[in-house]
């Protein structure tokens, strides 16, 4: 190794001075006629694409690359050339000075001259895989283009065999025109992508054979480079790289298979009577459009199309009743028989949303609730008029104690206040009196706080109907208009698709009829023939039953409307009917019942339900 750099070496500095190193710089300027082509090339004296050729841009982009590429190599391969002369020729001599002794990765040139391996030849190595790598890089781009450019060639062919491939039932004089139309079309297409063909393959082997060339210089390049790093290298290493034989093949482009243009007239499409005796082991192209005539393929395509003159009379007719028949009345049925379902669909959605809404409302749950919160209610009113009752007995014995009282009063001489309260001549005591009243007191002061957890208890449950009833109402409420409005609708539509589903039938009917007439007159040989046809021929087309079953639509039943009973909220708190309904019977009409006004619902916009409390608990005392 050498103490030099990639970017700094001299190569009349390493051939030396002198008659010698003049002979060196001959020799190794002449002995690799790879990098004398290289140096002589010149991209821009090739031809080029036109502006309007739509690889312009990349083939332009590619010769700007190969020119810096080829640049780059051909001082690469010139530099490690000559550095590789000089070794040898210092290997030759010998000399003491510049013996060179190779430790560890290390080589000295001469006194105090030591550089590292990877220092000289790391950044060569990297640059030649670079170059290398940006070479297949272009050699890709250019093989898409070449492809990109076959397609072209082939979707002409390709459109003028499905052209070719229709049917087209019209006279000899129209099929004519249409044919010469269709080949005017493929001419002008198959030109102008020969054209671009022709340019892009031309421009493109001229940059293949220059990234080739360039390859064979950066791999002699490299070749250099290694027999660089050897100790002692010697002539036969140079004479090794010069005679290198570089394999350039991952830079091959394919053009071949080309692209053969098809035959295009009238001829091309002529067809032979199907009942020949066809080979099937010949394929040929030439002649039935995409399937050759000798195949089975070419058979089929010839069965749908007129052999003979007299079939092309009315065949324009026949394709226009055979279009209208497989894509008219059939896509018609599609879309009729979709209109069908559409409209069960809809209906079953009410069912869907209603299911939905019933689940986010948590509905049934709110019913539970509303059940448990009038049995519990029911259950206390029960309990508190056993209470009452006992309270109400008590205060009777006051009651009563105290007319006495009144009574005793009124017989008292001048009707003196201070007889009421003497206990003679059967007068009850004043205390007996109070102690009684005590005693009525105390059960009011006891009853009280059952009759206040009652009311709570009433008031749950009446805010729990309210809930209730605002949800499971309102849902009942959307899917009973939801439903009757898509059951309407969909009744409508059906109505309407029954009468298309007869029109559908009845045009069926007359295409099949006409197509019967013209297979009669297709049938003629000639005009004369055609004109014998008689009544009874064409009554034979309309007596025939023709089969409609791929017509007929379906109507599927919409699904049934989901059970919603309201029942168990015909009426609200509020309205005087539910109050007869929950509260006139035991324990809410037994005797000394006690119970609050009932509160109203209220509901609002929102959804929400709130009680009014504008009216106050009533006292409850004897």
């Amino acid at each position: 190794m050498f103490r030099v750099t990639f970017s700094g070496l001299c190569v009349a500095q390493v051939f030396g001075t002198g008659e010698h190193g003049a002979l060196m710089q001959s020799q190794a300027n002449t002995e690799d006629l790879d990098a004398i082509l290289l140096a002589n090339t010149d991209s821009s004296d090739k031809p080029r694409l036109s502006k309007h050729h739509f690889a312009h841009s990349s083939h332009e982009r590619s010769r700007a690359k190969l020119t810096e590429l080829q640049s780059s190599a051909h001082m690469l391969e010139q530099k490690y050339k000559a550095i590789l002369h000089a070794k040898v020729e210092t290997a030759g001599a010998a000399t003491a000075s510049n013996v060179v002794h190779a430790t560890n990765g290390v080589t000295k040139r001469g006194a105090d001259e030591w550089v590292p391996a990877a220092d000289l030849f790391d950044p060569v190595d990297l640059a030649l895989n670079t170059m290398e790598e940006t070479l297949k890089s272009e050699n890709t781009l250019n093989q898409d283009l070449i492809n990109k450019a076959k397609d072209v060639l082939e979707e002409c062919n390709m459109v003028r065999r499905d052209e070719f491939d229709l049917p087209r039932y019209m006279d000899y004089y129209y099929y004519a025109k249409t044919i010469d139309h269709i080949c005017i079309n493929f001419n002008e297409c198959w030109n102008a992508a020969e054209r671009d063909w022709d340019a892009l393959r031309a421009n493109t082997e001229i940059l293949e054979e220059s990234q080739k060339l360039i390859w064979r210089v950066m791999e002699k390049a490299r070749c250099y480079v290694q027999q660089i790093k050897k100790n002692q290298p010697t002539r036969q290493d140079i004479e090794q790289c010069v005679s290198l034989d570089i394999d350039t093949s991952p830079l091959n482009i394919v053009y071949d298979p080309e692209i053969v243009k098809d035959v295009c007239d009238i001829c091309s499409v002529q067809t032979v009577p199907v009942s020949d005796n066809f080979d099937d082991t010949i394929d040929t192209d030439g002649h039935a459009g995409s399937g050759g005539i000798n195949t089975e393929r070419g058979r089929t395509w010839a069965a749908r199309h007129h052999r003979k003159p007299e079939e092309g009379i009315v065949n324009a007719a026949k394709v226009m009743f055979e279009m209208l028949e497989k894509k008219g009345l059939m896509d018609q049925h599609v879309v009729e028989q979709e209109e069908v379902y559409r409209a069960n669909r809809e209906v079953a959605a009410c069912n869907t949303v209603k299911r939905a809404t019933w689940i986010a409302e948590n509905t049934d749950q709110l019913g539970q609730d509303m059940r448990d919160a009038r049995d519990t209610h029911s259950g206390c009113r029960s309990h508190e008029i056993r209470e009452l009752t006992i309270m109400q007995e008590q205060c009777i014995v006051f009651k009563n104690q105290r007319v006495s009282c009144n009574a005793n009063k009124a017989k008292a001489h001048q009707g003196s206040w201070a007889y009421w309260f003497d206990d003679h001549d059967g007068n009850a005591s004043l205390s007996s009196t109070i102690e009684e009243g005590k005693k009525c007191w105390a059960q009011i002061n006891r009853t009280n706080p059952i009759s206040a957890n009652c009311d709570d208890k009433q008031d749950l449950f009446e805010d729990e109907f309210c809930e209730y009833f605002a949800s499971k109402n309102k849902t009942c409420w959307d899917h009973t208009i939801c439903y009757d409005r898509e059951t309407a609708e969909r009744t409508s539509e059906v109505d309407y698709v029954k009468k298309r589903e007869h029109s559908l039938i009845l045009q069926h009917r007359m295409l099949k009829i006409n197509q019967c007439f013209i297979d009669l007159m297709q049938g003629a040989t000639d005009a004369d023939t055609a004109q014998e046809l008689e009544t009874s021929h064409m009554e034979q087309c309309a007596n025939v039953e023709y089969d409609v079953s791929h017509l007929i639509i379906l109507y599927p039943e919409a699904e049934v409307k989901d059970a919603c009973p309201l029942d168990d909220i015909e009426f609200y708190p509020g309205q005087v009917e539910w109050e007869t309904g929950e509260f006139s019977a035991s324990p809410f009409s037994d005797q000394w019942n006690s119970m609050k006004e009932i509160d109203s619902c209220s509901f609002h916009s929102v959804g929400l339900v709130q009680k009014m409390k504008g009216r106050s608990r009533s006292m409850r005392s004897p």
